[in-house]
Order: structure tokens, then C-alpha cells, then sequence
């Protein structure tokens, strides 16, 4: 075997074992209410009409998927992310060899991009839109930068195909749109700026890279409007937003420094190689992939920032594509001036950060042993149950539902973590989900109170460890007098409280 090949299987080795490692991981609060959605669209439903909820279709996508090949359960997400990953991490290895000033880079980026966050991610992490939007992002910022290296129809068919990444890349989170448009502003200038190639066209790309981005979306807008959810749709988007965001408070600095620190820790190692990749890139002249590269690099930061009623943990995944890259060329670069003191510093460096992601998995792998390597469906629950409290709590409370109720799917509506329709087979009876429910709306609360009085579900779990259903009764006394008069607590719980319907 040559080493080139030997190296390529030892690299996606990597990729795939670190994958099939989290493999078993359980859903929790958000993941599990993309599934919930999922599986309804599946029966029939369709979302914004008969599932609400406020984020874009593409994760919804993603998760129905991954339900009709393989079945509505969290082992099949987890399957189909790992070969959605291993797929981008093909890609992301064709398109950097294709650029000299990052061709040595590519047999171990998908090390940094990939198999990094497997390692450092956890069950709270895991198939959440930015883990699954650097593949789109990524694929428009290769191909709008391979589209200004060619010329005639070929050029406009690239530069088309890159704005169709970029659309996939909107129906995750629209909220990417202006860190796309900076993206392909750049790769588009570049040629006008270096090569003085004419002005028009790079209008004419811009025009044929947003009708590119319009094909993805104008298709789900078409099969809304088709379903009768195109209205609530634009509402859920464009009108809902602003008005919730109106009523919240900036999120408390110390969650911001807290996410901030888990994403410094866990990437600590990439972060310190990619001071020195980007170092080496732009002292040589960085070309046009560089360039976006390091804009999607500062304006992921902004786009992170800019979410100032949330800043999750989660959501720095959106640095981890370009800062892997960045990492990749930076251990590149280092490796072949190993003689001087300050690339022996660096490395020296890398290597003691590496020691977090290190022992991360090693806490994994040790649970999973212990598990049997979770190969079972009673041992892949116990394993779910050791990695994470909060599923063991909710899963520990599905035991509270009467076992008279095993054979009915909509007689369950969950206030606060959804992870409780997964454990007990459950589908969501009402349109509204009960994630979150401080931030309905008035409107909403009175749409749910009419959903609750039309088709009372005959049990409703409240989370005890979620403050939205308590936030969200005292916003509403209605709803509250209403519910205390209707249902009454039959079971008290680890995690919540279960009700019945008088």
C-alpha cells in the first residue's frame, strides 16, 4: 500500500471510529424535539400547520431522514450523521487538495473538522444545526471560490452549484444569510481585485450564485404552500422572531464566558495551531479559499455573538470547520520548521491542550466498556442513562404512565423537555410544542389554551428541571386556572410531575 493511500484510511479510520464511539448517544431537549417533528411529518403532518416550531425546516429534514431509512430512534440519527460527516470529510479532503496553498493541508483536516468535534461533543452537542451546517457552508465556499478559477459556462455552473449549498445552508438557520453573502462577496472580489477580471462579471456571479441559493428554498416554500403552511411559515420566520426577541433580556454575560470557555478547552489544541496556519497562510500570500476561509472564521464569531438571546455551547460549532482547517495547515507548517524554538513552543503547546479532547474520550470509551460497547438495546440504554443525568432522569420517569397506557401514542402532552416523548414511544398530540413555553407569544398561549380545551390529552408531563412551563402559566393565568382545574398530579417523578385529565 503507498502511504498516500495508507494515510487516507488511517485518517477516516479515525473519523469513523470516533463516530461510531458517540454512536449510542441519546437525544436531548432539542434533538429529541427534531425527531418528535420528524416523525410526525412522516405520519402525514406538515410543519408550521400541524407542528410548530420556531426553527427552519432543514434540521427537521435531516432528522426525517434519517427516520424513514432507518427507523425514528436516535441510533439512526447518529447513523446518518456519521455518514453525512464522513461524506464531508471526503469533500473537504477532494477540495483542499485542489488549492496549492492548502494541498498539504487536506489529508489531516477532516482530523480537525471531523473527528475532533466526535470527540469533544457530547449527547447535548451532537446533530444540532451548526454540528451539521459546516458541510453546506463549506461546500459554497469551495465551489464559489473554484467558480472565480474558471471561465465560461463552466464558471456560472459552479458559482450556480455554490449558491445551491449556500440555500441548503439558510434552510438550517437563516441567520447564516450574511455570514453566506460575506463569504461569496469575497470569493467573488478576489478575482476583480487580483486579476482585474471585469466588473460584470462578478455581478453576473453574484446574480447566478443567488438563484442558485432561491432552487433549495423555492422548493420548500413551494411544498409549504402546497401543504397549506406557507403563511404560518413566513410568520414562524419573519414575524414571530422579532417580536419574542423583543420581550427577552440579553442572555447573562456568564453564559456567554461559559460556552466560551467549553469551546476554548475542547478545541484548545486547534485554536493554537490555527494562530500558526493562519500565520503561515497570509505571510505566503493566502489565496482566494484562505481569504473566505478566515471571513467565515470572524464572521461565524459575529454570527455567534449576534444571538445574544441564546449563546449555547453548541453553537461555537459553527468555528469548527474553518478553525480545523486553519489547524491543519497551522501543524503543516510547524512540522516543517521543527528546529525553531518558537514552532517547538507552539507544538509543545498544541500537544498540552490536546490533553482535554484526550481525556474526554477516554471517559467514553471507559462507559462504553463498561456497557458492553453498547451492542445491545438494554446495554445502549444503560450507556445513554451513564452519559447522560437528564435522559436518566426523564427515562427513569416513563415509568409513571399507567401501564394501561402503553398501547395509545397521542395521549401525552409534555410541558418542558421533549426527550420524555422519546423515551415513552410517544407523539405530540397539539400543534404547539411545550419546549421553551416561555417564549409564546400572548397569541400563542391562547392558541395552546384553545388546542388544550378542543383536544385535552388525557396525561400531560411537566418537566421539574425546565422553568418555561411555570414561566409561561404565570404570563397566563388562564391557562393556569384552567390546567389546575382540569388535570391533577398523579405521580411525582425524578425529573417532573405526571397529570391526568380529571
Amino acid at each position: 500500500m503507498r502511504r498516500g493511500s495508507a494515510w487516507t484510511v488511517i485518517v477516516f479510520g479515525v473519523v469513523a471510529v470516533t463516530g461510531l464511539i458517540d454512536l449510542p448517544q441519546p437525544l436531548e431537549g432539542d434533538q429529541s424535539l427534531f425527531l418528535v417533528g420528524a416523525k410526525e411529518m412522516a405520519h402525514g403532518a406538515v410543519l408550521y400547520r400541524d407542528f410548530w416550531d420556531l426553527k427552519q425546516p432543514g434540521i427537521f429534514d435531516f432528522y426525517y431522514v434519517a427516520g424513514v431509512v432507518g427507523g425514528f430512534t436516535s441510533l439512526s440519527v447518529h447513523v446518518l450523521e456519521l455518514v453525512y460527516l464522513l461524506a464531508f470529510a471526503a469533500v473537504l479532503w477532494y477540495a483542499l487538495s485542489r488549492w496549492t496553498t492548502l494541498r498539504a493541508a487536506a489529508p489531516v483536516a477532516p482530523l480537525f473538522a471531523v473527528a475532533l468535534y466526535y470527540v469533544v461533543s457530547s449527547s447535548a452537542e451532537q446533530v444540532q444545526v451548526e454540528a451539521l451546517a459546516g458541510f453546506p457552508i463549506f461546500l459554497a465556499t469551495w465551489l464559489a471560490c473554484e467558480g472565480t478559477r474558471r471561465s465560461g459556462a463552466s464558471r456560472y455552473a459552479t458559482f450556480a452549484a455554490a449558491g445551491v449549498a449556500a440555500g441548503c445552508a439558510m434552510l438550517l438557520k437563516f441567520v447564516f444569510a450574511p455570514l453566506l453573502i460575506a463569504i461569496f462577496l469575497t470569493a467573488i472580489a478576489s478575482p476583480v481585485l487580483t486579476y482585474r477580471r471585469k466588473l460584470g462579471d462578478a455581478l453576473l456571479a453574484s446574480v447566478v450564485s443567488a438563484l442558485g441559493a432561491g432552487i433549495p428554498v423555492g422548493l420548500t416554500l413551494a411544498g409549504l404552500a402546497r401543504g397549506g403552511a406557507l403563511e404560518s411559515a413566513l410568520d414562524t420566520w419573519f414575524v414571530v422572531p422579532p417580536r419574542i426577541i423583543a420581550t427577552l433580556p440579553v442572555q447573562q454575560i456568564s453564559v456567554l464566558i461559559e460556552s466560551l470557555s467549553w469551546f476554548a478547552r475542547t478545541y484548545g489544541m486547534a485554536i493554537v495551531l490555527a494562530m500558526a496556519g493562519i500565520v503561515s497562510l497570509f505571510r505566503s500570500r493566502a489565496d482566494a479559499l484562505s481569504r473566505c476561509l478566515f471571513v467565515w472564521l470572524i464572521g461565524g464569531l459575529a454570527t455567534i455573538l449576534a444571538q445574544r438571546t441564546s449563546w449555547w455551547q453548541y453553537q461555537w460549532l459553527l468555528e469548527s470547520v474553518p478553525l480545523g482547517i486553519f489547524a491543519a495547515a497551522g501543524l503543516v507548517a510547524l512540522v516543517r520548521v521543527p528546529r525553531k524554538a518558537a514552532s517547538i513552543g507552539t507544538l509543545v503547546l498544541a500537544a498540552l491542550c490536546a490533553a482535554i479532547p484526550v481525556r474526554i474520550e477516554v471517559r467514553k470509551l471507559a462507559v462504553l466498556m463498561k456497557d458492553g460497547f453498547a451492542l445491545s438495546s438494554a446495554s445502549r440504554e444503560r450507556f445513554r442513562q451513564d452519559v447522560s443525568a437528564v435522559y436518566a432522569g426523564t427515562s427513569a420517569d416513563a415509568a409513571l404512565l399507567p401501564a394501561a397506557a402503553a398501547s395509545h401514542q397521542n395521549d401525552l402532552y409534555v410541558m418542558g423537555n421533549p426527550t420524555y416523548y422519546v423515551v415513552t414511544g410517544r407523539v405530540q398530540p397539539l400543534v404547539l410544542n411545550g419546549w421553551a413555553m416561555e417564549l409564546l407569544l400572548p397569541s400563542q398561549r391562547m392558541e395552546l389554551l384553545r388546542e388544550l380545551k378542543t383536544t385535552p390529552p388525557r396525561y400531560v408531563y411537566k418537566s421539574r428541571d425546565d422553568a418555561g412551563p411555570d414561566i409561561m402559566m404565570t404570563r397566563s393565568p388562564a391557562f393556569k386556572a384552567y390546567f389546575e382545574r382540569s388535570y391533577r398530579v398523579i405521580a411525582h417523578g425524578a425529573f417532573g410531575m405526571l397529570y391526568e385529565f380529571r
